[in-house]
């Protein structure tokens, strides 16, 4: 099965060849290539230790630049070029979703997440690893910050271990946030960070004719440019206004203007 949901962990994993390619802008690109090769050398020709300083990357900056998408698409391609070396696979992890107060439900929730890492060496025949951790502000926050937890610190330590013990050859892994000030230092000298700033409107614009086709057929030529006018017209008037505002506001368009209606 590509894409699973491990019934005793909660966990998913996701087949790169299950991951529709998305064009990213290019002022991304960069950034996408970087990550690319860089797990391309780790996962065909890197022999580094457990102990190896660096164990992935960490992705900063606005919200909605395209973070998240940036990481689906380097894993993507590693599935696609890395194909008849290894078997590549996507563990995508919500970290709000495993923050808990309650005590040791978080720390269970981390120890299942790994430890279905290792199982997945046993399943497949060298397995590549990538664990994305979403919002990891939700997690990681900075030991001495008013707002950490007790358990936030027990968190703190559980990750750092397992994270540690990783061979980045085997396994990467990823963060993205929004908040750097809020994270835990220690995760900025694991995860090497990467800011991702925002476009501009006319990119994203552009994006926005690139994601209509494939939502309006080629006949549709002037309901596209009906939407493009008024995407245009609402980014304009936003303040800062990023890849996932212009998604939203091309379907709020689609839908207000009737364009789907039958």
């Amino acid at each position: 099965m590509s894409f699973e949901r491990d019934a005793g962990t909660s966990v998913i994993d996701v087949s790169p060849s299950d991951m529709p390619k998305v064009n990213l802008l290019p002022p991304l690109q960069p950034t996408q290539d970087l990550l690319l090769k860089t797990c391309k050398y780790l996962f065909s020709k890197g022999t580094f230790a457990k102990n190896a300083p660096f164990k992935g990357f960490l992705l900063h900056g606005p919200v909605g630049t395209g973070k998240t998408e940036i990481v689906r698409q380097v894993v993507r391609r590693l599935g696609e070029e890395l194909n008849d070396k290894c078997t590549v696979r996507f563990i995508p992890v919500d970290s709000s979703v495993i923050a808990s107060p309650k005590w040791g439900e978080s720390e269970k929730a981390f120890n299942r997440i790994f430890g279905y890492v290792e199982t997945l060496q046993n399943r497949f025949k060298d397995p590549k690893v990538v664990l994305l951790f979403d919002d990891v502000e939700s997690l990681m926050l900075s030991r001495g910050m008013s707002a950490a937890k007790e358990w936030h610190y027990s968190l703190n330590s559980v990750f750092f271990h397992k994270v540690d013990s990783q061979n980045p050859s085997e396994i990467i892994t990823f963060a993205t946030t929004n908040r750097l000030d809020l994270l835990d230092s220690a995760i900025k000298t694991r995860l090497y960070g990467l800011f991702v700033p925002r476009v501009s409107i006319d990119l994203l614009v552009s994006a926005a004719n690139d994601l209509l086709d494939t939502m309006l057929t080629p006949d549709q030529v002037k309901e596209r440019e009906i939407v493009i006018e008024e995407v245009r017209k609402k980014l304009d008037e936003m303040e800062n206004p990023t890849i996932r505002d212009t998604r939203q506001l091309i379907i709020v368009t689609i839908i207000e203007k009737g364009i789907w209606s039958a």
